[in-house]
């Protein structure tokens, strides 16, 4: 049993797991990754300490990540160039959701 479903139970995670817009609490402060996340010097251009997410649906990753998709990575596709996308599970899940929509 993982550390969550111990903290929440396995019903909420499965919840989580599987619903489009409701997400899981918020990490905690105290968290040991939080700090490293947080701080992560590869994301000193990424989101202001307001936009920092401590917590996602699937909703809400596909409203982070769509903007990046359609503004970088469709432009290059269209151009010709070959990319390749290395993301998350919910990232991907979001892209193909966005994709089979269309």
């Amino acid at each position: 049993m993982s550390e969550t479903a111990k903290k929440y139970g396995e019903d909420k995670v499965k919840m989580w797991r599987r619903s489009f817009d409701i997400p899981p609490p918020p990490m905690e402060v105290d968290h040991p990754h939080y700090r490293h996340i947080k701080y992560d010097p590869r994301s000193v251009d990424g989101p202001s300490e307001s936009e920092f997410p401590t917590h996602e649906s699937l909703k809400m990753t596909i409203q982070r990540t769509l903007p990046y998709w359609d503004n970088v990575i469709v432009p290059q596709i269209k151009n010709g160039s070959r990319i390749i996308i290395a993301a998350h599970g919910n990232s991907l899940r979001g892209i193909i959701k966005h994709l089979d929509s269309e």
